[in-house]
């Protein structure tokens, strides 16, 4: 968990939020970011983290 926080730090700005929620299950607050930026971040956070460990990437969910 510290390695996959660490390397989505700096893929984020000041105010933005990235939590662990549930077991295996990430959630990313984006405050005031459009949803096509919003896509793009989450797709380079998995891609990110796919690449250092191999985790099976699956599609970003949309909230509201």
């Amino acid at each position: 968990l510290r390695r996959i926080a660490a390397e989505v730090a700096p893929l984020l700005r000041p105010r933005d939020s990235f939590a662990r929620f549930g077991g295996e299950e990430f959630i990313l607050l984006l405050p005031g970011i459009e949803a096509d930026a919003a896509r793009l971040m989450a797709v380079a956070i998995c891609e990110r983290i796919v690449d250092e460990d191999g985790f099976e990437m699956v599609q970003p969910r949309r909230r509201t």
